[in-house]
């Protein structure tokens, strides 16, 4: 945050923008109702540090081997989109990596089945660590230097996470071929709205 080419470009505050007609116009993060809603749980005067976490698996080589990596990065919705684009200013960092699974052989010994739960206890055990003193940032809140050189009180909170299909799988340590939002599977994948399905528990989403 004490990053000098962040001021005038990190919003503190959320801000309603509106049409000519009035109507309401929702732009980058920093206008939307969550964002807003934030503000209604922290003492006057602190500010919140919206957390928006991505992921996807990447090749390190195209041309030799088939090694990979997948970092877990971070950037901060507060910060004005146009300038959290440019890579040179370093607005998206890594907070940790997924570790990628080696060449698997199947035995009695090791069956596929084992592999794949002790793969979903690793995905979970490096969110867990990535994001282990959230919570207590959210509702304690810190003390951090702004880029307008002056301490705040900030509280942080994971708004989002940016993946693809097959990254929230991996996320959410289900199977393919299910919703990692409703218990819908296979064929009822594309049901809604026709039938509803029941939300995923609260305990599976508690690791983000």
């Amino acid at each position: 945050l004490k990053q000098q080419y962040l001021d005038g470009y990190f919003h503190y505050r959320p801000e309603l923008w509106f049409g000519e007609h009035g109507e309401r116009i929702i732009g980058p993060a920093y206008t939307a109702d969550q964002f807003i809603g934030d503000y209604v749980d922290i003492p006057q005067g602190d500010f919140v540090i919206g957390v928006i976490a991505m992921s996807d698996a990447g090749e390190l080589s195209s041309l030799c081997g088939d090694q990979s990596f997948n970092p877990l990065n971070i950037t901060l919705l507060n910060i004005n989109p146009e300038l959290r684009a440019q890579p040179s200013k370093g607005c998206t960092r890594a907070l940790a990596l997924f570790p990628q699974k080696p060449k698997y052989i199947v035995s009695e010994e090791n069956p596929r089945n084992l592999e794949q739960v002790r793969a979903n206890a690793v995905v979970q055990a490096v969110i867990r660590d990535a994001f282990q003193e959230i919570q207590e940032l959210w509702k304690e809140g810190a003390d951090f230097i702004c880029p307008d050189g002056k301490i705040r009180r900030g509280h942080v909170t994971c708004a989002g996470w940016l993946a693809d299909y097959m990254e929230l799988i991996k996320i959410f340590s289900i199977t393919a071929n299910s919703c990692p939002v409703c218990t819908a599977s296979g064929p009822n994948l594309e049901a809604y709205p026709t039938t509803r399905f029941p939300p995923r528990e609260t305990q599976q989403f508690q690791s983000l």
